[in-house]
Parts: structure tokens; C-alpha cells; sequence
């Protein structure tokens, strides 16, 4: 990366209005780990850059489509689907309840403050039999 760009992307979270946006991200529905990488973006720009672990953590790449993975062992075959969790990838999951032993749900914990904008009532239809 240049250093002209390199500047640039380090002036940017010095900016007064960008920084009332990060203090108000909940309301915007930004990306909640934007203040990290302006912190960090001087480490990350650097040619030799090698991610750490809470890079990996504070990054994000959302689910499209139905990703899985098939696991076997000598006692167990298990299949693993990853459906996303946006409002149209929820659509989905009614394809499956049949054929699931076990539902792990993960929940995005920085997502408490972000407003929604579908209701309680659309997702709890997603429960109801047909």
C-alpha cells in the first residue's frame, strides 16, 4: 500500500464526523469492529503483515448460501450446516428441522444495540409447521 493511501486511511478515524458515527454506529447499523481496524490499520497496511488472532476474531464474512462440511469418524458421521442468519437466509432453516439431531445456535453478541428490521412476529414464524 502506498504511503499517500496509508495516510489517508489514517486520518480518516481522526475526522469528527466519522468519529460521531463510530459513537453512534448502533443507530447506523455499521460494522461494529470499524474502530479496530482504524486502530489497527497502520499494522495491518504493513507489507509484511501476518493477521493475529483477534484480527480473525474482529473480522466478518457473512454466510451466503448453505455452506457444509461432512465429518466421519470410526462411531459418527456428522454434517454441519452453516445457514446464515440474515432474514432471507432464515427462510431456509424450515428445509431442515426434519433432519437435525442437534441445533447449535450462535448468536452475534454485538448485535444487541443494532437495529432490526424485521419483527419478533417474522421470526417466530419461522417455528410454525406448514
Amino acid at each position: 500500500m502506498s504511503s499517500s493511501w496509508l495516510q489517508a486511511l489514517t486520518e480518516i478515524p481522526k475526522d469528527p464526523t466519522i468519529q460521531k458515527l463510530i459513537r453512534t454506529c448502533y443507530k447506523l447499523s455499521l460494522v461494529q469492529n470499524i474502530q479496530y481496524f482504524f486502530e489497527n490499520v497502520e499494522r495491518i497496511a504493513a507489507s509484511d503483515y501476518v493477521p493475529t488472532e483477534m484480527d480473525i476474531l474482529s473480522s466478518y464474512a457473512p454466510t451466503i448460501g448453505i455452506d457444509q462440511v461432512r465429518y466421519s469418524t470410526s462411531f459418527a458421521s456428522i454434517s454441519i450446516l452453516d445457514i446464515g442468519g440474515s432474514e432471507h437466509s432464515r427462510r431456509k432453516w424450515k428445509k431442515f428441522y426434519d433432519a437435525i439431531n442437534v441445533l447449535i445456535y450462535i448468536v452475534d453478541l454485538t448485535a444487541f444495540c443494532k437495529l432490526r428490521k424485521e419483527r419478533l412476529s417474522v421470526s417466530m414464524g419461522l417455528c410454525k409447521k406448514d
